[in-house]
């Protein structure tokens, strides 16, 4: 139990938060629970509860980055985790905020280059976040959205190190939001495909 925290305040730093009750109908205990939830959205559940008997494991997970990446002072990434990496597809989990909701629908692109810097795979769509497709202009301010998508891969790809990026546009016009530092496009690292 040396890694056990009872408060919000105490369980913050964390990034990945089990939230353990045999309580769960507890009035408290669920205020904590979306108290925590704001920062750290549910990522999965476990257990049972009912009036009888009820033990609830619940994992909670914050962003990735401390601080945004802001796309055009209007779209705040808050980090990607590569979830898995294999000959027919990366996937990955991308972090969202919003502090005001666009006004318009932007593009988020997912890109996989070589290294020559020329593009072999993307994926370009709006946020899905639980399996519900949303436009940026229905993003709620203050509440962080995680976009999965599994990133296809040619069949023909060879192993190798590849760089991913990640964009945001305006898909009617094609212009891209700029980032603090003049780029219109986010390193996310380097995946190695096997």
């Amino acid at each position: 139990r040396d890694g056990w925290v009872y408060t919000v305040d105490d369980a913050q730093p964390y990034r990945r938060v089990w939230f353990i009750t045999t309580d769960w109908f507890n009035e408290a205990n669920q205020a904590t629970f979306r108290t925590l939830e704001q920062t750290h959205p549910l990522q999965a559940v476990y257990g049972n509860c009912n009036p009888q008997w009820c033990l609830l494991l619940q994992l909670l997970e914050a962003p990735p980055e401390e601080q945004p990446a802001l796309f055009g002072q209007e779209m705040a990434f808050w980090g990607a985790d590569i979830d898995s990496v294999s000959r027919e597809a990366i996937q990955t989990r991308l972090w969202w905020r919003v502090e005001h909701t666009p006004a318009l629908n932007y593009s988020i692109g997912l890109h996989l280059l070589n290294s020559d810097g020329a593009l072999v795979a993307q994926l370009d769509r709006n946020i899905v976040h639980y399996g519900q497709a949303l436009e940026t202009s229905q993003l709620e301010p203050g509440r962080i959205y995680i976009d999965s998508r599994a990133l296809p891969l040619p069949d023909n790809l060879p192993p190798g190190d590849y760089r991913l990026a990640l964009i945001v546009y305006d898909w009617q016009t094609g212009d891209l939001l700029r980032l603090a530092d003049g780029g219109d496009s986010l390193d996310l690292g380097t995946v190695t495909l096997p």
